[in-house]
């Protein structure tokens, strides 16, 4: 099987958690299918090849068994701060909500943390929770605010689907309210981590030293 190399695809398109099927910017070869998206590579899912077919789907299988196990251990840390969705969207802008609450995902250059040079931590805009030092910062072309590592390895937790594994992607998300911040790629050798935290800007405050 062959598989389409992160590196050569936008990386705006794959920051967020929902693929745009109209979106300009998609990579060639997408098509949403029974409300699924398949890599169209050739080789990957042959158009009449039944053996390549059941191989396919038992490693869809295993993707989907290996997530569950993945998704079972992260749903047994409690947030600590819980809100009603009234309370959230009382306190939250609707496109914070969206973003923090609902998983959604702020249009690129949008956001103005996205060229904050000044040293300080960008904490949770949900619950202020401490999550990236300034330190950690760095210009990814992206569009969206980029860390190499979080401030403690408890400051955020993890999530994939098997649409984040096929796509060598994790989800990442606030310890403390389970807010949803961004996703995590290993595709910036640059760094001293070699990981990309693309970080949706609303879901962030910053906090100057």
């Amino acid at each position: 099987m062959a598989f389409v190399s992160l590196s050569a695809v936008s990386n705006s398109t794959f920051c967020g958690t929902q693929l745009n099927p109209t979106c300009p910017l998609r990579p060639t070869g997408f098509a949403k299918t029974r409300s699924t998206y398949y890599m169209k590579v050739r080789g990957t899912i042959p158009e009449n090849n039944s053996t390549d077919r059941r191989t396919f789907l038992s490693l869809v299988g295993v993707t989907v068994a290996s997530t569950m196990f993945s998704n079972s251990k992260a749903a047994s840390a409690s947030p600590t701060v819980v809100k009603t969705e009234q309370e959230w969207r009382k306190m939250l802008s609707p496109l914070a909500y969206r973003v923090l609450r609902e998983s959604g995902t702020e249009r690129s250059f949008t956001s103005p943390l996205n060229d904050e040079k000044r040293n300080g931590t960008f904490v949770c805009a949900g619950c202020s929770n401490k999550l990236f030092a300034s330190k950690a910062k760095f210009d990814s072309g992206t569009g969206w605010p980029s860390f190499y590592e979080p401030v403690s390895s408890g400051a955020i937790t993890y999530k994939q689907s098997p649409k984040d594994i096929i796509f060598m992607m994790k989800e990442v998300r606030c310890s403390q309210c389970d807010g949803h911040l961004g996703h995590v790629f290993k595709d910036a050798p640059q760094t001293p981590t070699g990981n990309r935290f693309c970080i949706n800007g609303v879901a962030l405050s910053f906090v100057p030293s």
